[in-house]
């Protein structure tokens, strides 16, 4: 099987904080604005703009979204909320298992995933070619397991097999999948950008 690149293009997990687009692979984070290709903050190890990150998280990142008061980052079958500035002092939710957090989280989602979005409706997690949602608040999903094409209709490969990273901006989401990316409306099943190598957006992402 053909080995990805990771140092240019590709993208483990990504958040918009409404400021920009953090992305984050091999351990390092970078930041975008929300329009221009300058970078807001050039890659760096996470642990440089995330100080009260504990292990593996700083080293491992799966996924990560950012939801009001601060952000959620996954690593393995764990998961923190980190907050929006380090100057609360103290993680807004400590590691945990994922389960902790959405008890009836259902497998293979538990044991770890491969990206969260969290937008107005809730959370979706995504695991292999499957996809769950969760809402903002209660125990239970409010859309299945069931693979992702059956709730993001029109993907095309691979992000119909695997979605490595995701994020929510206004009207709509980025996907990455090896090294490509496509922007897709939240307001119907539209493709409105891509599926393009990811440095057709994003050229400035090497790692």
């Amino acid at each position: 099987m053909q080995q990805r690149d990771r140092t240019h293009g590709f993208v483990e997990a990504c958040a918009h904080d409404g400021g920009g687009y953090w992305m984050f692979s091999g351990g390092k984070a970078l930041k975008y604005p929300n329009s221009g290709t300058r970078l807001v903050y050039r890659p760096a190890p996470v642990a440089v703009r995330w100080p009260m990150m504990p292990e593996p998280f700083r080293h491992r990142l799966d996924a990560c979204t950012h939801a009001g008061n601060g952000y959620w980052f996954f690593s393995g079958d764990r998961a923190l909320k980190y907050p929006n500035s380090d100057s609360a002092g103290h993680l807004v939710r400590p590691m945990a298992t994922l389960t902790t957090y959405w008890p009836e989280m259902p497998a293979p989602f538990a044991a770890g995933i491969d990206a969260c979005v969290h937008d107005e409706g809730g959370y979706w997690f995504f695991s292999g070619d499957q996809a769950v949602k969760f809402p903002n608040s209660g125990r239970r999903p409010v859309r299945e397991p069931a693979p992702i094409t059956a709730y993001w209709l029109r993907l095309p490969e691979p992000f119909s097999g695997k979605i490595d990273a995701i994020c929510h901006i206004e009207g709509a989401y980025w996907l990455f999948s090896g090294g490509q990316a496509l922007k897709y409306s939240d307001k119907g099943n539209t493709i409105l950008a891509g599926p393009a190598p990811v440095a057709s957006s994003w050229p400035s992402l090497v790692w």
